[in-house]
């Protein structure tokens, strides 16, 4: 299983937090960007870096949940495969686990 942020993961995280998560999408942010609002090392989240742009996945809650939005790189779905036991299950119970309020 490839795991990377894309349109088939989106969808499969999407599917897991229904009920927490109010949306689930991917955005494109500058260096800059992206440096300010996920993650200052850019070095680390190379495999995101699409052309001028980063990918990252927006996960938003709901608005009576007072929580900011949380945002999932390459870096963090790789971690959570291998933390899984390498089932798509597996999977999708460690991302639940991580992004449920």
């Amino acid at each position: 299983m490839i795991v990377k942020v894309s349109r088939p993961i989106a969808k499969v995280i999407k599917e897991a937090l229904q009920g927490i998560a109010d949306t689930v999408k991917i955005e494109k942010y500058t260096p800059d960007q992206y440096g300010r609002m996920v993650d200052y090392d850019l070095i680390k989240h190379t495999t995101d870096f699409d052309g001028l742009m980063f990918k990252v996945i927006k996960v938003n809650y709901s608005p009576d949940c007072y929580a900011l939005p949380a945002y999932i790189t390459t870096w963090d779905l790789h971690r959570a495969y291998q933390e899984s036991d390498g089932t798509l299950e597996g999977f999708t119970r460690k991302i639940k686990n991580q992004y449920a309020i």
